[in-house]
C-alpha cells in the first residue's frame, strides 16, 4: 500500500524556487490558485476544503498563526510562499500596508484626481497637509467652511 504524502511533501512539490538565493527570491506557488487574487491554495488532504498556500508555508516554516491574525506578504506577490517574505498582522495592518504601497484601488483613483469636488485644483499651495493615509484637503474649501 502506498503511504500518504505529508503536507510538507505535497507543499514542496508545488513550489518553484528560482535560481539564486532562496531567501531573496519569491518562491512561487505553481499549483491551484484563487482565480481573481492569484493566491496559491492547497487541499487540506482531509476533505474538499482548501487552505491558502502562504498560510501553510508560514505554519510549516515559521510557526502557528494566532487567532485573528493574517499572513501578509512583504513582497506583494500573491503566489509567493517564501516564509522570509511573510509576516503576521491584523486586517487593519493589511489595509494600511496595501494603501502605503499604492495597491488600494480607492487610493489610485483618488490620487489621480486633479481637482476637489468643488472644482478647485489640487496644487501645493491649495492642498492642506493631513495625516498619512488620510488623503488630502482643499485649502480653499477648508477656508470657505471655516468662514461660514
Amino acid at each position: 500500500m502506498r503511504s500518504k504524502k505529508t503536507v510538507l511533501e505535497r507543499f514542496n512539490e508545488k513550489v518553484f524556487v528560482p535560481f539564486g538565493s532562496p531567501v531573496d527570491n519569491c518562491h512561487i506557488w505553481m499549483a491551484a490558485k484563487k482565480k481573481k487574487e492569484g493566491y496559491g491554495k492547497l487541499n487540506n488532504g482531509i476533505d474538499t476544503n482548501w487552505i491558502l498556500a502562504h498560510r501553510v508555508s508560514y505554519e510549516l516554516f515559521v510557526g502557528p498563526i494566532p487567532a485573528g491574525l493574517h499572513v501578509l506578504h512583504a513582497c506583494d506577490t500573491p503566489a509567493c510562499v517564501n516564509p522570509a517574505h511573510l509576516f503576521l498582522g491584523t486586517q487593519a495592518d493589511n489595509m494600511r500596508d496595501m494603501k502605503a504601497k499604492g495597491r488600494s484601488k480607492a487610493g489610485q483613483y483618488n490620487a489621480a484626481k486633479t481637482h476637489c469636488p468643488q472644482g478647485h485644483e489640487y496644487t501645493p499651495e491649495n492642498t492642506l497637509p493631513v495625516k498619512p493615509g488620510q488623503g488630502r484637503k482643499c485649502r480653499a474649501c477648508a477656508y470657505k467652511k471655516k468662514a461660514s
